[in-house]
């Protein structure tokens, strides 16, 4: 599941919850990433002002990227469409530390239109992923090695009910969020379920459904509660497993198998400018 088709979709109202994706590439032995396939004319890099509103955008010169107070960590699982729990070796600051970085494309990108093609605004985005990456390399130093490692991740079937999905009508698709205990959306593919579902549970969720096409959902549920909320018998609301089964007519069951890693072997602070 591709990182920039959530981003497209999402509300910002609750940025934690747009950090990160989702389906893990599943493969065999060590890889690297490939070199990106387009770089940028100028950069710059600042640390954030921590009362700044943390924005992601197409919203650079000339078509470029711009993000505001994001961590490296945020980015780097950007750059490579990976969740961030697919990214091991970091240190420290690569969480703690965040950054305003606003990049110049090596040629002018077309202006965002609210009227342009999904596909032609996804290939945008993809091109300015490239050039994230190519920031990555030159200013943080990043070196990346791919690893398969044995990790859990969900299968999600097709209850025994059948499902309770609505097929999609006119509108524009969406998906909004309230945090950890809300989503409604329209217009959306599973691959877009699966990713926010791998949110909330940090692990890739495989879509084993075999239904195609878009559809229109509501999903709510109660985070699974401390311990002194079960004690005080507070959670009253159903888990994001039973919600799943009983509002949508989808079914999670835990499994393991191999996941893509990226293990940093190489990172730096960069020089501001």
């Amino acid at each position: 599941m591709s990182f920039r088709r959530i981003l497209q979709a999402m509300v910002f109202a609750r940025f934690a919850f747009v950090l990160v994706p989702f389906l893990a590439a599943v493969g065999s032995g060590q890889t690297s990433p490939p070199p990106p396939a387009y770089t940028y004319d100028v950069v710059s890099i600042h640390k954030s002002d921590p009362a700044s509103s943390p924005h992601i955008g197409n919203d650079g010169p000339q078509g470029g990227f711009r993000a505001v107070n994001c961590s490296l960590l945020l980015l780097i699982a950007l750059a490579y469409d990976v969740a961030k729990y697919q990214i091991s070796g970091a240190p420290a600051w690569v969480s703690s530390d965040h950054f305003d970085i606003t990049l110049t494309p090596e040629t002018i990108e077309a202006a965002t239109d609210p009227s342009v093609s999904v596909s032609a605004d996804s290939a945008h985005f993809d091109r300015n992923q490239q050039r994230l990456r190519a920031v990555l390399r030159d200013r943080f130093g990043l070196v990346l090695r791919g690893e398969m490692r044995e990790l859990p991740f969900y299968r999600m079937t097709v209850a025994r009910t059948g499902h309770k999905l609505l097929p999609h009508g006119e509108t524009k698709p969406s998906i909004q969020s309230s945090g950890d205990t809300h989503i409604a959306a329209t217009g959306v593919t599973l691959d877009y379920l699966t990713g926010i579902l791998s949110i909330q549970l940090r692990a890739p969720v495989h879509d084993e459904t075999h239904i195609t096409g878009q559809f229109d959902f509501k999903l709510d549920w109660e985070p699974d509660p401390e311990p002194s909320a079960i004690a005080a018998n507070l959670g009253t609301g159903p888990s994001i497993f039973s919600a799943i089964t009983d509002q949508l007519g989808l079914r999670l069951e835990s499994a393991k198998g191999p996941v893509q890693i990226y293990v940093i072997d190489r990172i730096t602070l960069p020089t501001e400018n």
